[in-house]
């Protein structure tokens, strides 16, 4: 059981797969690893649970408004358009807080060095709102 959560987040996504087989023993793992696989098989499956373990280390050491900001950065330096990133931001599976901070750093600070701008504000918080939300402006009327 201690190997088991030692594994983390990738042994909960795969005691998950191998409930979902309605299968026991050495084929509901060979099974739910080809589930996990996808078009890989059992390949592609042990592949996305070393992905998995790489990711939540990455998520436990630095947090997830951290490494939204690295994706910016390169989104940046691939030379992706403001707008561009502005429209990636929206399509990601995240709630909508957090696409608001990505928002904000986006145009708080791509007029100088982009999200690194920022500093150590944006490994931690979005920046404050000048004026306040006293000058914050109303949605246009619906036509």
């Amino acid at each position: 059981m201690e190997r088991l959560v030692a594994l983390g987040v990738p042994a909960l996504v795969l005691l998950v797969a191998v409930a979902t087989t309605g299968l026991a023993g050495g084929a509901a793992i060979v099974a739910a690893l080809a589930v996990l696989g996808g078009p890989f098989g059992m390949w592609g499956g042990v592949a996305l649970l070393l992905l998995l373990v790489l990711i939540s280390d990455a998520l436990a050491e630095h947090g997830l408004e951290t490494l939204f900001v690295a994706v910016l950065k390169g989104l940046r330096r691939k030379g992706l358009t403001k707008q561009q990133i502005l429209m990636t931001i929206d399509s990601y599976p995240i709630s909508i807080a957090l696409k608001l901070k990505l928002r904000m750093y986006v145009e708080q600070f791509w007029g100088g060095d982009g999200p690194s701008a920022a500093g150590s504000a944006a490994r931690t918080r979005p920046p404050a709102p000048q004026g306040g939300i006293s000058e914050a402006k109303e949605f246009p009327p619906e036509s």
